[in-house]
């Protein structure tokens, strides 16, 4: 939430009408104008993120998020330093406009998607509670300091005029911006999960087998070879002869080892729709179980 927060996105959220009148829009009204019109774009770009979100990844999504504002914000800060005459207010608008699509495209929901799939089920309430309290509390540090940021990494003689007022440039801001979003690209390829097709008890189970957030992404590979034994017939009688004293979860030990040394071969992974039921101690189809389940809580 750190990241999604420090890119800057709420700075062009609030201040846009002050930034916009810093690019060279005479009133307020024209600077209100083009704050609408990220306003629409905000809501555009998260439609879809929701249609896309699902069809290529959060990571694929989160990266190319992230190295779409590194660019629009060094562009904009670009903007604010170049002199791109009259029609420079209107270059600063498209890139404004560029960097919210990418934001909203990618990190801005994701943030919300990631901390209610990620915690464990007897923390995830707790979990995205403090994670929802992150957001507010850097969302507070992010608005106070955008204009004091500005001043420290104001460029001498690239200073702003609004209504008689000397200001100085948000060039240094939206670069620092810039520089926070390519840190977070670092931290999204070891940190960033891949949930995609995951399903919240094969993620907690990740997490307690010791998993890695960058591991995730391969967790139906390294489970095909596992989940293609435990289906063939016989395989539960086995299990219960050589070992008569475990759990039973020790072949699920011994079959994952085994798809350590060989789930370069199925690198695609296999789906199988059977899932261990303890109440018959035997594998059904996840579908009847959940057909089950829905039928229990409505009588």
């Amino acid at each position: 939430m750190f990241i999604q927060q420090f890119v800057g996105i709420n700075t062009v959220m609030y201040y846009s009408p002050k930034i916009f009148q810093m690019a060279g829009f005479d009133g307020s009204v024209a600077a209100i104008g083009a704050s609408i019109g990220v306003g629409i774009i905000n809501v555009v770009a998260t439609l879809l993120s929701v249609y896309f979100v699902d069809r290529i990844g959060r990571r694929r999504l989160f990266f190319i998020g992230m190295a779409g504002m590194v660019i629009s914000l060094s562009l904009l800060a670009g903007s604010f330093i170049m002199d791109f005459g009259e029609a420079g207010k209107f270059v600063t608008v498209g890139f404004t406009l560029l960097y919210v699509t990418f934001y909203a495209v990618s990190v801005g929901p994701l943030g919300w998607l990631i901390i209610s799939e990620v915690f464990p089920q007897k923390l995830r309430g707790k979990g995205s509670s403090i994670g929802s309290l992150s957001v507010w509390v850097f969302n507070s540090i992010v608005t106070f300091t955008f204009f004091k940021i500005a001043n420290l990494l104001s460029i001498p003689g690239t200073e702003v005029t609004v209504a008689g007022e000397t200001m100085a440039n948000p060039a240094g801001s939206f670069l620092f911006y810039a520089l926070i979003a390519l840190l977070g690209m670092v931290w999204g390829w070891f940190f960033m999960p891949e949930t995609k097709g995951k399903s919240l008890e094969s993620i907690e189970q990740h997490w307690r087998d010791g998993g890695t957030p960058k591991q995730l992404k391969q967790i139906k590979k390294m489970g095909s070879l596992s989940s293609i034994l435990k289906m063939i017939p016989g395989m539960n009688k086995l299990k219960d002869f050589l070992f008569p004293s475990k759990d039973s979860n020790e072949l699920d030990s011994i079959t994952s080892d085994l798809t350590d040394n060989f789930s370069a071969d199925f690198k695609d992974g296999i789906d199988v729709p059977y899932q261990w039921d303890d109440q018959v101690y035997g594998w059904r189809e996840v579908k009847t179980i959940k057909a089950e389940a829905v039928k229990d809580r409505t009588d």
